[in-house]
């Protein structure tokens, strides 16, 4: 079975050329309207987004980002981030208060924000938009936060590029289904399979020219796939090249650290109430999961 939906997911290719067209206020609140369907744990829609056509941020978050030059030259830039923020105000309006601490809610407002990014790229794909995922802010999150002046319990989680395609996007393989694809129990025996989809990476030449950590380019050029890409964007990586940027990010964030960096109190807020009625105390009295301490 086939639809117009599968063959749009099918087609999917991250664009980093763009036109110097713009793209209209009525797409871009379309996209995240389309963004806001999508599922939320408890309906507690722990997202935000913040929009820039500003030549200037974009050029900032470019440097931020290892200089790629497709976010300066996308006419719009979107900041998906995760916001508890705004559930404080709901909590605090409704006369609760707040604990910081929990990771389940570094990963509820992560998940959030991540699945009500993927809605939005396909509603952008669907309007013949391309946009490229920016993963990279991540190398410097405390800036982002300043740049657009990011309250409290909000902490960005990626970037987006948007804009009109200069050509159809490159679609690059991805792994046989059944690498990642397990029936009633988790199946390691993908070895083949992996060799496989290295071999159909290397034969793209995707990597051409891109081999990390490499010293030896050209010799590289003829083994170097997607394995050994892979392995070089490991966290192992980064705690060598990157000085665990990423890696503390992710970690210490979620427990409340790096408050040298400002992002002490940017996640795990927790409520400990009892139910009242109406979605405001709904919101705050689910906040605090029962298999959790004092939840």
């Amino acid at each position: 079975m086939n639809t117009p939906t599968l063959e749009l997911i099918h087609q999917h290719g991250s664009v980093r050329n763009y036109k110097p067209d713009s793209v209209s206020e009525e797409l871009i609140r379309q996209i995240v309207a389309a963004g806001q369907r999508a599922s939320t744990s408890s309906n507690l829609q722990t997202y935000s987004v913040v929009v820039t056509t500003d030549s200037e941020k974009k050029l900032k978050i470019q440097q931020i980002s290892g200089g790629q030059k497709h976010i300066s030259q996308a006419p719009v830039f979107l900041l998906w981030c995760a916001d508890f923020s705004r559930l404080k105000r709901v909590c605090e309006r409704q006369g609760y208060d707040l604990e910081p601490g929990y990771v389940e809610n570094f990963m509820v407002g992560t998940v959030d924000a991540a699945i009500t990014m993927q809605n939005a790229a396909l509603a952008a794909e669907s309007l013949e938009l391309g946009f490229c995922y920016i993963g990279s802010i991540r190398n410097a999150p405390w800036e982002l936060i300043d740049m657009f002046q990011l309250p409290e319990l909000v902490y960005p989680v990626a970037g987006m590029t948007l804009g009109w395609p200069v050509e159809p996007p490159i679609i690059r393989p991805r792994l046989p289904l059944d690498a990642v694809l397990h029936w009633e129990a988790y199946q390691q025996d993908d070895l083949l399979f992996l060799e496989e989809y290295d071999q159909t990476m290397i034969k793209t030449g995707i990597y051409d020219g891109r081999q990390v950590d490499q010293q030896d380019q050209a010799q590289a050029q003829e083994t170097y796939g997607w394995m050994e890409h892979s392995n070089n964007l490991s966290p192992s990586f980064f705690l060598k090249s990157h000085g665990a940027t990423r890696i503390r990010y992710t970690a210490e964030l979620a427990l409340g650290g790096l408050s040298e960096n400002r992002l002490s109190t940017r996640v795990g807020v927790l409520v400990t109430v009892a139910h009242a009625g109406g979605w405001m105390a709904g919101l705050c009295s689910r906040t605090t999961p029962d298999f959790l301490p004092g939840g």
